[in-house]
């Protein structure tokens, strides 16, 4: 069987009759159909019979086979298409069977080669100036490149650009490893999984033997024929330099062509051994080839900072969302969690109005910070603010403390004197610990919520006071009255709104963030190693954000620098939710002691502590505790 195809150059046409199933045509002299065209590449396409169909196919040229007016890169052909080539027209014209008196193998087409020595050389001298053109602007582009990887792309799309190659890569050495850098195709598309895609075997042989190597046909060549890289990959072109720098051979540029044999010159070397010199010197000043170490250095820092970089972008957001959404200001306070989130919400409800407000928390959950924080977000803001510890105010004084006395009012009074009311008129009241004030003092508060009106001890003049009154308390009150600990009718005078702050515990979310403030405010000089910070943020607090600061002074009175887990002051053993947690943290606790009594020696410490010496390695695994 036979393929016909009339063939159009130069306006000469001619008809031949193929009796191969693959007729490759190009301007290499190894196509079947060779052809003295600029416009084309060395192998531009090919014609495929498959039983009694043609196909043609693309092999990647730089300008292109067009069919019916569009750019192919495999398709069927039927009867009378014509395939359109640089400025070459093939014809289908039919199969036929036999051989017939034209059946030609890698012969070329004698017609076509009768181009005068003028023109060809011309031609020559026109491919070799496009060429220096080439290394010029590269030259220009790695000198102005400042990014390696852009420089890398450049460097192997020159290169698969220079000797018309189908695919490059660029391979780095590294002691004895070898890794591909960048690998790139004709149509300037990254290629995928480089390292599954090239003969090792070819790039060390270059790297030996310092000089490129040009293999015509990596299937048949007998230098290759003891590498299976070679055969398996089904190599067919390849041409490999070597990237020399100040005599050492930093990386291999390595072209193939997978779909044509013999598809690089000895003057593709020469133009690509000079190009490798450059781009060794550029690879050298881009900086591709600093130390492992000091390049897994400075991964590592820029991984770090681009974590703390995160944390403080996620902290500004949400308190930029917390911002959004609330009406006022709560920048004073640590509020991630949900617990707070609700809170807030409900205290945004209750600032604007002078409603009186209880809050409900216990030791150290920041009630009085908050109560101020309401004052000073409302309409009495820079008015008079006040809190009174009612577990120091004793019912014999309350009295005097809380409305004054005239002049002589009572032995030792001397002149007259305004109470507490008096001074904070027009602003806020805190009782701090209302569940401590005594009943007496109680009645004493009744009266002027009930009137708004009070008497200096000692005097019969009427006072009028205006006061906003914010109530703290650890205990729920509506519970102190059902004990008889707080007045009924107080408390209903009280109770305009009640909001409940959340311990540690409700709030974990926050815990992170209120220890750095903490530190920051109490201890800005103090460092706490990973696993003190562990622990710090996984004990209970029972004493709350009280405790977590006096902890937080104390370790920077006390601990070494940095602070670790065995300096941390011991848990209270109430805090724990069960027995069982309370035993771990005492056991914990006299291992880490006797551990720095025999100063790491388990087969001492264990003997102190009645364990074996598995027994004792078993228990430091348990609590983490490191030699």
């Amino acid at each position: 069987m036979a393929v016909v195809l009339s063939v159009t150059h130069d306006g000469q046409s001619r008809t031949f009759r193929f009796a191969t199933e693959v007729i490759t045509l190009g301007r290499a002299p190894e196509c079947v159909i060779a052809l003295d065209d600029i416009a084309l590449s060395r192998t531009h396409c090919q014609f495929e019979r498959l039983g009694q169909v043609l196909y043609v196919r693309d092999l990647n040229s730089r300008n292109g086979t067009l069919l019916r007016g569009e750019r192919v890169k495999r398709s069927r052909l039927e009867l009378s298409d014509e395939v359109i080539c640089g400025n070459t027209t093939v014809v289908f014209e039919g199969l036929e069977e036999g051989g017939g008196p034209d059946r030609l193998g890698h012969a070329t087409i004698p017609i076509f080669q009768r181009l005068g020595k003028r023109k060809r050389a011309l031609r020559n001298a026109e491919e070799e100036n496009r060429k220096l053109r080439q290394l010029l602007l590269i030259t220009r582009q790695i000198v102005e490149e400042l990014d390696p990887d852009r420089v890398l792309s450049r460097i192997i799309d020159t290169a698969v650009d220079l000797a018309a190659a189908e695919r490059g890569f660029l391979l780095v050495f590294r002691g004895d490893d070898m890794s591909v850098e960048v690998a790139r195709n004709y149509w300037r598309k990254d290629v995928s999984d480089p390292e599954l895609e090239i003969s090792r075997h070819l790039a060390r042989r270059v790297r030996e033997e310092r000089r490129g190597i040009i293999v015509e046909d990596a299937s048949e060549d007998e230098r290759f024929t003891e590498f299976m890289s070679v055969h398996d990959l089904q190599l067919r072109s390849v041409l490999c330099v070597p990237l020399l720098f100040r005599g050492e051979v930093k990386g291999v540029l390595y072209l193939d062509n997978r779909f044509t044999r013999g598809s690089f010159r000895e003057e593709d070397r020469d133009v690509l051994e000079s190009f490798a010199a450059l781009a060794a010197i550029a690879l050298e000043n881009s900086g591709r080839f600093t130390a492992e170490r000091a390049k897994k250095q400075d991964l590592e820092e820029r991984v770090r900072r681009g974590r703390d970089e995160l944390i403080e972008v996620r902290r500004a957001l949400a308190a930029r969302e917390q911002r959004d959404r609330l009406r006022y200001s709560y920048e004073s306070l640590v509020a991630e969690s949900p617990a707070m989130k609700g809170l807030l919400r409900q205290v945004d409800r209750v600032i604007p109005t002078d409603l009186p407000i209880v809050l409900e928390g216990s030791l150290g959950t920041g009630k009085e910070r908050l109560a101020r924080i309401i004052h000073d977000s409302g309409a009495r803001k820079g008015r008079p603010f006040m809190a009174l510890a009612c577990a120091a105010l004793p019912a014999s004084l309350a009295e005097v403390e809380l409305f004054g006395h005239g002049r002589g009012a009572y032995t030792g009074a001397g002149d007259a004197s305004g109470g507490i009311l008096e001074a904070v008129d027009g602003g806020t009241l805190y009782l701090d610990n209302a569940d401590d004030l005594e009943l007496d003092a109680q009645a004493l508060f009744l009266r002027v919520l009930e009137s708004g009106e009070y008497r200096r001890v000692g005097e019969s003049e009427t006072r009028r006071v205006d006061v906003r009154v914010i109530v703290g308390s650890r205990t729920a009150l509506d519970e102190l009255v059902i004990a008889g600990g707080f007045r009924e009718d107080l408390y209903f005078r009280l109770k305009g709104v009640t909001l409940k702050l959340p311990v540690l515990a409700d709030r974990p979310e926050d815990l992170p963030a209120l220890l750095e403030r903490i530190m920051k405010e109490e201890a800005p000089h103090l460092t706490l190693s990973p696993r003190a910070r562990k622990a710090l943020l996984l004990r209970p607090w029972p004493g709350d954000l009280l405790e977590l600061r006096n902890e937080i002074r104390r370790l920077a009175t006390l601990g070494d620098q940095p602070v670790d887990v065995d300096e941390l002051g011991p848990v209270d053993p109430g805090a724990h939710a069960s027995l069982k947690e309370a035993v771990s943290d005492l056991e914990r606790r006299m291992i880490v002691r006797a551990l720095s009594l025999h100063e790491g020696n388990l087969t001492k410490t264990a003997a102190a502590l009645g364990l074996s010496r598995l027994g004792l390695r078993n228990k430091l695994e348990r609590y983490g505790i490191e030699r």
